[in-house]
């Protein structure tokens, strides 16, 4: 109980400490030197020109503003960050410089801080553009957190990046909430957007920075492959905000069929992973990509009957055969046809699977004409190919 009180009186005394500041700076803003704020959002260079004056009390109609030393402004933004709603919002607000003062139709001056809140992160929409939203608002440091009333002068905000928001500019009339919105959509983002708001009385603004909520993108060098494990296709998976799914875990699977191989289980720092998907039986396959907190992306690649692949490697076969044989009277050149033959289908068979029984090294391996190369080649040197050590292998021990 005694530590629970005290945690209480802390907060009470640190309350109260707060309210005496803003109280401090109130008082502060209304003897301070302010510059009168033209009617439209001027450049920072002629707002710079506007001579300071001193103002017992804005006219109706007109507002001023005054600048705060860093210390004050840190004073104010750390009590509009208490704010029930703008602590609602998950934002961490992002201030303009100065306090507005303007008369109130109620009587009493208002002394204004605007803010913006960033919506959340840049989604892609069904028309294909990256969208979100973000609020502007004013708070009363002299009301904080009371009911909010009508400004006696509205006040406009607009972004600077053309096209970029809907509607271009957003009149303020009253203290916030509620706020006002602007529907921000861009087509080309990277990892992430930077967008300036900005108002009359403070025309550089507040730059707002966007994150691009992570996205997958997967494809394959090629949507068809023979079957029965003749052929496979690289399978890369890229991300918008990679900086977000850097280091983060990936996992590729097959469905209903196919055999993913040296998959990666991690994006590099690029934001990308790789597999390679061999084929199964005849029929078209989905290749199904997920990381944790992202949407599930998906792409198809079709397993077709590899017919030109046999053809290729019959005919060569038969041909290899041919050459080897061609000119032998022996009786049994019909059955010694036939060995070269299955032995030149076997052999391609092996040098699909990663068996190398061939002394030569091609630059080339993939086409029909690969295929009819390998089966001939394999026909013609003969069933002796399957004894020979393979390629880099270590000699038996005696």
């Amino acid at each position: 109980m005694a530590v629970f009180a005290t945690a209480m009186t802390m907060a009470v005394f640190a309350a109260a400490g707060r309210t005496q500041s803003l109280d401090r700076i109130s008082r502060q803003v209304r003897v301070a030197p302010a510059k009168v704020v033209p009617d439209r959002v001027s450049s920072p260079a002629l707002m710079a020109a506007v001579p300071l004056v001193q103002v017992a009390s804005p006219i109706k109609g007109e507002s001023v503003v005054t600048s705060l030393t860093p210390a004050d402004e840190r004073i104010v933004a750390s009590r509009i960050k208490l704010l029930p709603l703008v602590r609602a919002s998950g934002g961490n607000p992002g201030l303009f410089k100065g306090i507005v003062r303007q008369q109130s139709p109620a009587g009493p001056e208002a002394q204004l801080k605007a803010f913006v809140l960033p919506g959340g992160s840049l989604a892609r929409g069904s028309d294909g553009l990256f969208a979100t939203t973000i609020r502007v608002g004013v708070a009363d440091i002299a009301n904080l957190g009371g009911a909010g009333g009508k400004l006696g002068d509205p006040i406009t905000f607009q972004v600077l990046e053309e096209g970029m928001a809907t509607p271009a500019e957003i009149v303020v009339d009253r203290v916030s909430p509620p706020f006002k919105s602007f529907a921000i959509a861009t087509r080309s983002p990277l990892d992430e957007v930077i967008v300036h708001v900005v108002s009359s009385f403070d025309p550089n603004g507040v730059p707002v920075t966007l994150s691009v909520a992570p996205e997958l993108r997967v494809a394959t060098s090629r949507s068809t492959i023979d079957a029965f494990g003749l052929e496979d296709v690289d399978v890369q998976v890229t991300s918008l905000g990679s900086k977000a799914l850097a280091g983060r875990p990936v996992a590729f699977r097959a469905s209903p069929s196919g055999y993913l191989t040296d998959a990666d289980a991690v994006f590099d720092a690029r934001g990308t992973a790789h597999a390679r998907l061999r084929s199964a039986a005849p029929g078209k396959t989905r290749i199904i990509v997920s990381s944790p907190g992202v949407a599930e992306v998906e792409t198809g690649v079709e397993f077709q009957l590899p017919i030109l692949t046999a053809m290729a490697s019959l005919f060569g076969s038969l041909i290899g055969g041919v050459l080897r044989f061609q000119g032998s009277h022996r009786r049994r050149w019909a059955r010694d046809l036939g060995v070269s033959l299955l032995t030149g289908i076997l052999v391609f068979a092996m040098y699909v699977v990663g068996i190398r029984t061939l002394p030569f090294t091609f630059s080339v391996t993939v086409g029909a004409a690969f295929v009819f190369v390998v089966s001939a080649l394999g026909a013609y040197l003969g069933i002796a190919l399957l004894t020979r050590q393979p390629a880099g292998a270590k000699p038996a021990a005696a």
